[in-house]
C-alpha cells in the first residue's frame, strides 16, 4: 500500500469517527421563565448569567445544552404565554422558573406535558400537585423559626408584630413561628402593594415593638422609607438579607435607621468557586446578583447530573433521577434533593455598622 493511500485512509477514518460523534450529540433544551424586565429583572438578569456559565461548564461532545429564556415579567399570564411557546415550539426537555406567581401558574401546564422543572421560590404547594415539580429556594419555615427564637431568646422584642402580604410563603412562616410567638398580631397587605404607612400605623397604636416582614427586593424599599418618614422605631426581623437589606435600601435608608435589623438568608455564598468565577466575569455583582446567579447555575448543573444518568436524554428520564443527584459542584453550597426539595442551609445575619454580619 503507498504511502498517499495510507494518508488517504487514515483521514477518512477521521472523519468517519467524527462524523460518529456529531451524529451520537444529543442537544437538551431548557426553558427558563424568569423576570428579565419588570421589577424582577433584579433577579431574572444575573439568574441567566449564571445559567450561562453552567452551560459553558456542561456543554461536551455528548450533549449540547440549548438555555431557552423567556421573560414572564414576575406575573402569572406573562409566564403562561412563555411556558405554552417554550413546549409547543421550542420543544423543550426541562425547565426552570422563577417567583411564585409565575411558578403557580405555569405547573399544571408542565405537568400535562410532563416536563420537569427546577423552580425558586418559597411556596410548597407545586410539589404536594405535580410530581414533575422541584422546589430550590430558603427554607422560610426554618428561616422564620431561626429569627423569632433567636430574638426571643434575647429578649429583642416584647411585642412583635408582623406585616405580611396574604400569600402562601407568609403562612408557611406563621405555622413555623405560632409555638414560638402564638400570640402574633399579624398586619396583612395584598401582594403588590407598597404602601404600608397604614398598617405601620396600626401596628404603633398596638404598642408592637418589632415588625416581623418577609418579601421581595422592590416591597423593602417603600417598608423601610415610610418607617423612616413616619419617624417609628421598630426592632425589624426580616427575610430574606439579600432582599430586605438589598443595594437600594442600604444606599437610600439611613444607616442608624436599619442598625440592628435582624434577617435570614444563604450561608456563606460568597465563599465559593461559583462565586469566583462569577466575580471575575462580573465584577460589580453585588450580593443580591450572585445569589440570583448562584440559583441559575445550580439548577442547570443539577439538571445536567440527572441527565448523565440517562442513555438517551429524555424528559422522563431527567424526572427519574434528578431526585438523587448528589456530590456535585453546587454554587448554592447544597447537597442535592431531599424529597424533591433542595437542602440549603441558611444563617442568621445583623446589620451593624452599614454592613450584614453573620450572627448564628
Amino acid at each position: 500500500m503507498s504511502i498517499r493511500l495510507k494518508i488517504i485512509l487514515g483521514i477518512l477514518v477521521i472523519l468517519l469517527i467524527s462524523c460518529k460523534d456529531v451524529v451520537k450529540q444529543e442537544t437538551v433544551k431548557i426553558g427558563i421563565i424568569a423576570p428579565l424586565s419588570d421589577w424582577g429583572a433584579y433577579w431574572g438578569i444575573p439568574f441567566i448569567n449564571g445559567a450561562e456559565i453552567a452551560k459553558e461548564d456542561v456543554n461536551n461532545n455528548q450533549v449540547k445544552l440549548e438555555i431557552i429564556p423567556e421573560d414572564s415579567k414576575g406575573n402569572g399570564k406573562d409566564a403562561i404565554t412563555a411556558v405554552q411557546k417554550l413546549i409547543n415550539v421550542d420543544e423543550i426537555t426541562a425547565a426552570i422558573v422563577e417567583f411564585a406567581p409565575p411558578t403557580l401558574a405555569v405547573s399544571p401546564l408542565l405537568k400535562e406535558a410532563e416536563i420537569p422543572f427546577i423552580y425558586d421560590a418559597f411556596v410548597k404547594s407545586p410539589l404536594l400537585a405535580n410530581e414533575y415539580a422541584f422546589k430550590s429556594f430558603i427554607d422560610v419555615a426554618e428561616g422564620c423559626r431561626q429569627l423569632v427564637t433567636y430574638a426571643k431568646e434575647r429578649g429583642i422584642y416584647k411585642n412583635l408584630g408582623a406585616i405580611l402580604a396574604q400569600v402562601e410563603y407568609n403562612q408557611i412562616c406563621l405555622e413555623a413561628i405560632k409555638d414560638i410567638e402564638p400570640d402574633l398580631k399579624v398586619y396583612w397587605y395584598s401582594f403588590g402593594e407598597t404602601d404600608f404607612k397604614t398598617l405601620l400605623l396600626k401596628a404603633k397604636d398596638a404598642n408592637t415593638d418589632t415588625i416581623l416582614i418577609l418579601g421581595w427586593a422592590n416591597e423593602f424599599l417603600p417598608f423601610f422609607q415610610q418607617k423612616t418618614e413616619l419617624g417609628y422605631n421598630f426592632n425589624i426581623l426580616c427575610g430574606s438579607g439579600s432582599e430586605c437589606l438589598n443595594e437600594e435600601v442600604a444606599k437610600s435608608i439611613p444607616k442608624e435607621e436599619l442598625e440592628g435589623t435582624l434577617t435570614f438568608d444563604y450561608s456563606d455564598l460568597t465563599n465559593t468557586n461559583f462565586a469566583s468565577k462569577y466575580k471575575e466575569k462580573f465584577p460589580r455583582a453585588n450580593i443580591a446578583e450572585l445569589i440570583a446567579a448562584a440559583h441559575g447555575y445550580e439548577a442547570v448543573v443539577l439538571l445536567s447530573e440527572a441527565w448523565k444518568q440517562c442513555s438517551k436524554v429524555t424528559s422522563a428520564c431527567i424526572k427519574e433521577n434528578l431526585n438523587s443527584v448528589k456530590d456535585y459542584h453546587s454554587a448554592l453550597k447544597s447537597n442535592g434533593f431531599k424529597n424533591r426539595v433542595l437542602q440549603i442551609d441558611t444563617s442568621l445575619y445583623q446589620f451593624r455598622d452599614g454592613k450584614l454580619i453573620k450572627i448564628v
